[in-house]
Order: C-alpha cells, then structure tokens, then sequence
C-alpha cells in the first residue's frame, strides 16, 4: 500500500478497482481530459494517481447529487 502523509494512493486500475471497475480505466482518463470525475494528480509525466479519500468524497457527491425522494 502506497501512503503520502498517511493519505492510501491509488493508481488509475486500483482507482477502478476500488469502485468495483465501474467506471473503468479508460473512463477514468477520459473523464481527467475533459475535467471531470475525481480528483487526481500526476507523478512525472506518466503516472496519475488518486488518493482513497477524494474518491469516497467524489462517490458520495454522485449519491448526494442523484439520491431520489
């Protein structure tokens, strides 16, 4: 497990993995390009990252926006 000042780090694939594959890898990027979709950040030039926590607060931003009555 990678850890940045105690905060868990998650590549693209893990970053699908942890919501189940869906969305999948290539959402993922697509959504970095057009400016949606979780926080990230890059490690060089090539590497995307995640942290866990900005994507449970994005997961629960998608619950809170479309939750019904």
């Amino acid at each position: 497990m990678r850890q940045i000042n105690g905060r868990r780090v998650l590549s693209t694939a893990e970053a699908s993995e942890y919501f189940g594959g869906t969305p999948s890898v290539g959402t993922l990027r697509y959504w970095r390009h057009i400016g949606e979709g979780p926080k990230s950040f890059r490690l060089g030039r090539k590497l995307v990252m995640y942290f866990e926590d900005d994507l449970e607060t994005w997961l629960m931003d998608q619950y809170e926006e479309s939750v019904t009555a």
